[in-house]
């Protein structure tokens, strides 16, 4: 058998001149998840993701679902940037990169 490498949709968020084609949103998503030109390390476009401003814990995230084929190799690399323009609030700032696989669709 070879092997395949496994992608995902629009990874660069370069797509329709920069969306978030192919990901789903989560959580305080109302203008706090968009595609932007933000100077990123590769492609021409980034996600932006930032919470709430509300004094609480709490998150905006992006998420693909896709079949794991057998011999599929994976790999996930991410790069973060906080921008000087953006302040930091006074709840924890953090970042969480998942990999998750269930036995069925859908987990």
């Amino acid at each position: 058998c070879s092997a395949a490498w496994a992608d995902v949709a629009n990874g660069g968020f370069d797509d329709a001149g920069g969306s978030l084609a192919g990901w789903s949103t989560f959580n305080n998503v109302v203008g706090n998840v968009s595609a932007a030109p933000l100077t990123p390390r590769s492609a021409t476009h980034v996600a932006k993701l930032f919470g709430g401003f509300n004094g609480q814990d709490n998150a905006s995230g992006i998420f693909q679902s896709r079949p794991a084929l057998a011999y599929e190799y994976w790999r996930a690399r991410a790069f973060i940037r906080h921008n000087t323009g953006d302040s930091l609030g006074g709840t924890p700032n953090y970042v969480v990169l998942k990999i998750e696989f269930y036995s069925v669709a859908g987990g």
